[in-house]
């Protein structure tokens, strides 16, 4: 099946370096942000107060398909395109990673002979390119197309050039350039001694993301319950960063190896959403730091949990794509340097709201005319491997042994 060329939003996973191949995307976990603010869509139902353009704000949440402010169950229906049967095992893993909110440790895995240095971010040099890993795509797309979510790290204007490109500093909003974003003194993009500076001076930017009061930890994996009591976006707030904290953190693997570390072997603990991938790069299970933003999300309307505003997401795949669906799994052309698309969402708003101060969008598409709601697309020109990721056992006898890997049957 071909798709539709005129796009107008697409969340991809990027393989290569170079920042023109796609955009970083349009809600950033949250919110509707883009490399230079905040991106305007043209969804396909508008309420009439968000015409012509919705723009979510920076402070704003985006929702799933099919949310519209009240609790309850999002069913999110997922068809694999005819032609593609290797796809099926690797989306029906996807979908139940993504039912299962399970988050996970050490759940990013690359070879060492293939990245010495561990799952790759955009400072790393590129690997030799050979397969991409499908599941972990489809799980990727999966958070954008199904679960509403963007990369949690940001573009950014390095050079002062006016060139922006991938990076893994945090998401933030309305930051100046140059020099506007700073590593801190370790040196590592998207921890927690990172400064965004507003164009207004000394300020900090918009923070985009949520982050843990306690500890600004975006890999640690507990019981905490996720609502606004524990998490927020603010820098500024004396509720906000813990004592010497200047931004929020991101889950790429530097920043998680401050607290976590990584194990021998090529495993990582890196969030799935982080914006690249790379040939052999894997993900076996979600990191902390995506499905605490989907939990943040489903608090819905009043940020808390466990009220009558809650909802669930519910991934399924149908048997057949002559079944109603939502979201279509295929393969297609994609540009250059991307492995996977998540095309073409766009925002409204999730109920009637004052358009001063709505909080609340719900991922809709764009085109009325269009028998498929979203597509989550894998470039048919790159070579693929269907197989179960590699994941982590203990071996079940002596506790201080260490854990060893294995490919799952």
């Amino acid at each position: 099946m071909t798709l539709p060329k005129a796009v107008l939003l697409a969340f991809s996973v990027v393989f290569l370096a170079s920042p023109a191949t796609t955009k970083a995307g349009s809600f950033s976990l949250v919110a509707n942000c883009d490399t230079t603010g905040c991106a305007a869509g043209v969804p396909r139902v508008q309420d009439d107060a968000c015409k012509p353009d919705c723009i979510v704000p920076p402070f704003a949440k985006t929702h799933p398909l099919g949310y519209d402010g009240t609790g309850g169950t999002l069913q999110i229906r997922i068809c694999v395109a005819d032609g593609s049967p290797e796809l099926i095992g690797p989306t029906d893993r996807a979908i139940a990673t993504w039912n299962q909110l399970t988050p996970a440790t050490n759940n990013c895995y690359i070879p060492e002979s293939v990245a010495p240095k561990g799952c790759v971010l955009w400072e790393d040099a590129l690997p030799p390119i050979s397969n991409f890993h499908a599941e972990s795509v489809i799980l990727h797309e999966l958070g954008h197309c199904a679960m509403a979510l963007d990369h949690p790290d940001r573009n950014w204007d390095v050079g002062g050039n006016g060139s922006y490109e991938n990076t893994s500093f945090t998401r933030s909003y309305n930051a100046v350039w140059p020099g506007g974003v700073d590593a801190g003194d370790d040196l590592i993009r998207g921890s927690s001694d990172d400064f965004h500076t507003s164009p207004t001076g000394g300020a900090p930017a918009a923070s985009v993301g949520w982050f843990r009061k306690e500890d600004n930890d975006p890999g640690i994996v507990d019981d905490i319950v996720i609502d606004s009591d524990t998490y927020t976006r603010s820098v500024t707030s004396p509720t906000g960063l813990p004592p010497g904290h200047t931004w929020g953190t991101n889950g790429n693997r530097k920043v998680t190896a401050l607290t976590i570390g990584p194990l021998p072997g090529g495993f990582d603990t890196q969030a799935v959403m982080y914006s690249r991938t790379v040939s052999e790069q894997q993900y076996s299970s979600l990191s902390a730091d995506e499905v605490n933003m989907v939990k943040m999300g489903m608090t819905g309307k009043d940020n808390l949990a466990g009220t009558v505003w809650d909802y669930t997401i519910e991934l399924i795949r149908v048997a057949s794509c002559a079944e109603p669906y939502d979201i279509l799994v295929l393969k297609d052309t994609i540009v250059s340097g991307v492995a996977g698309d998540c095309r073409t969402p766009s925002v409204d708003y999730s109920y009637t709201q004052n358009p001063l101060l709505a909080h609340h969008f719900t991922l809709t598409t764009t085109d009325p005319d269009t028998e498929e709601d979203l597509f989550v697309v894998l470039n048919e020109d790159l070579d693929w491997d269907t197989d179960p990721p590699t994941v982590i056992f203990g071996d079940g006898f002596e506790s201080d042994v260490f854990p060893w890997s294995a490919k799952v049957p």
